[in-house]
């Protein structure tokens, strides 16, 4: 539900409930959506927080089990070590939610910031040798800004995994790996990370952007690799369900081909490495 969304239903809720502070609470409320419609910049981002933290609409509806709250604020910020500051500063108490946010988008920033430092010394190094012009690179920029697009949105669709993977970003990085502190199996994990698994035909989609790849690069592309995160991935979804929702992942039908050739694809490059 779009944040827009949570707030006119707590908006109602005051409105049409009795509660003591209701004046108070309609007051707040309008102070909560201004604070996050507001332009957010690095150096107000503390400030802001700790407002959202005080602000008594927040507090009254337990907001901070929601993180979609903080993510509003915290998706502007790109800069790791403010993030690290907000994370551990002592007089903001996170809940688990919040700080789980704030951990992934971290993360997503440290991997962004390490991956533009890696690109930037082979770009210099590269050049240096005279093996390409520094105007070569520049779509391995553009990409790399798209990537940020990407990670940074609210849900990753299976069109940016297939975006991803035809990169010349992503075939700089399989052929030359030593160079990059960054792994496409980091980047791939993260892409997939919320993903909506809850379906058979969902699991089957990012199945086949895999089978895909794996048919175009053969040998040079790591099915196994990233066929195993998104196996977890799955299994994990599924062992999160109730038991009367969706079906279970071991239970998948045995006429289904492409788990066939996922199967028999995995049994076959974990025969060759023995």
């Amino acid at each position: 539900m779009e944040i827009k969304i949570k707030l006119r239903f707590f908006l109602k809720k005051i409105n049409l409930a009795t509660y003591p502070n209701t004046v108070i609470l309609m007051k707040e409320h309008e102070a909560l959506m201004s604070l996050l419609d507001s332009s957010i910049s690095e150096k107000s981002c503390m400030e802001v927080i700790k407002k959202l933290k005080r602000n008594q609409v927040y507090i009254f509806f337990k907001l901070d089990k929601d993180p979609e709250f903080l993510k509003v604020i915290i998706k502007k910020i790109l800069d790791p070590s403010i993030l690290k500051a907000i994370l551990n500063v002592s007089d903001i108490n996170y809940s688990e939610g919040e700080k789980i946010i704030l951990e992934k988008h971290l993360c997503i920033i440290n991997l962004l910031s390490n991956l533009a430092d890696d690109l930037k010394k082979f770009i210099k190094l590269s050049i240096q040798k005279m093996e390409e012009k520094e105007n070569f690179f520049v779509e391995y920029f553009k990409e790399l800004d798209r990537l940020k697009i990407v990670l940074l949105t609210e849900e990753i669709k299976t069109d940016d995994l297939k975006w991803f993977f035809n990169t010349n970003l992503f075939t700089l990085i399989t052929f030359e790996s030593k160079r990059f502190s960054i792994k496409l199996t980091e980047i791939y994990h993260l892409m997939i990370q919320d993903i909506n698994l809850s379906k058979k035909k969902y699991f089957n989609d990012h199945c086949e952007i895999l089978l895909d790849k794996k048919t175009k690069e053969g040998k040079f592309f790591n099915y196994d690799s990233f066929f195993s995160i998104l196996y977890d991935k799955r299994k994990s979804f599924v062992n999160n369900l109730p038991k009367s929702n969706g079906f279970i992942f071991h239970k998948m039908s045995k006429s289904d081909k492409l788990c066939k050739q996922l199967i028999k694809l995995a049994l076959e490059n974990r025969l060759k490495h023995l």
